[in-house]
Order: C-alpha cells, then sequence, then structure tokens
C-alpha cells in the first residue's frame, strides 16, 4: 500500500490536485498579482500603460492572469518558486499595434495605447495569437 518502493510516502498523502498544486503551482491569485507587480522593473517611458496592465490583472479573473503571464513568460502559473523577476519594457507603435514579449526574458514590451481599453484590447489579441502558436 502506498506505491512502489521508491515512491516518497508523502506524496500518497496529497490527493492528485494537491500534488498538482504542489508541483506546478495554482491559478494567478490575488496575492500573486500583488508580489507579481513588487518584483516587477517598469522603464518609465511606459509608466501609465504598465499602470493599466497593473490595473487589468487585479480587476479580472485567473484565466485572464494566466493567460497573460503565459503571453510574457511562457508559463501560465506561476508555480512553487513564484516568480523571480519581470520587465515591462515600451516597444515601437501605438494603438494599432500588439504587445510584445521575451518569454526567456520574462518581459512584456508595450506599445505606448492612448487608452487602458486599448491595452486590453490589443493583449487580448496578442495572447488569442499565442493560444494558436506553440512550440511542442
Amino acid at each position: 500500500p502506498g506505491g512502489a518502493p521508491s515512491t516518497s510516502p508523502f506524496l500518497v498523502l496529497l490527493t492528485p490536485a494537491e500534488l498538482l498544486r504542489a508541483w506546478a503551482g495554482s491559478a494567478v491569485s490575488d496575492v500573486d498579482v500583488r508580489k507579481w507587480r513588487s518584483i516587477a522593473s517598469v522603464s518609465g517611458e511606459i509608466e501609465t500603460q504598465a499602470a493599466w496592465l497593473w490595473e487589468l490583472l487585479e480587476d479580472r479573473d485567473g484565466e485572464f492572469r494566466g493567460r497573460v503571464l503565459k503571453f510574457a513568460t511562457g508559463a501560465s502559473r506561476l508555480g512553487s518558486g513564484g516568480l523571480q523577476a519581470f520587465e515591462v519594457q515600451p516597444a515601437d507603435g501605438g494603438d494599432e499595434f500588439l504587445p510584445r514579449a521575451m518569454t526567456c526574458a520574462n518581459m512584456l514590451q508595450l506599445p505606448r495605447y492612448s487608452s487602458k481599453a486599448i491595452l486590453e484590447l490589443q493583449l487580448r489579441r496578442a495572447m488569442q495569437l499565442c493560444d494558436c502558436f506553440q512550440v511542442l
């Protein structure tokens, strides 16, 4: 009872959901957004757009937050170690341009959008395109 001899006895005490949460983390919570924001480095050139980004992340649900995190970092959950660094940098262009991400550097590049609504629209478009393209 309890698995193979090489199985840790502590693992049998966890449900599959608890094991998954311990291994991969859980959905991005309000606390996670505050931690994410606290470790973020934001370029002064786009402080307004970054403020709108944090407002969106605070106001939306865990699924939206996870999709933004996946777009920007390549992972939809923070995992047990959390996020160690994150950058929000300017990107060329304005309202008609999509945000860009450099997942290896945990960097989100935002054009100088004129409103929070346009930021959300373009971010959702970029995330949708990201969902269609994955490296396996």
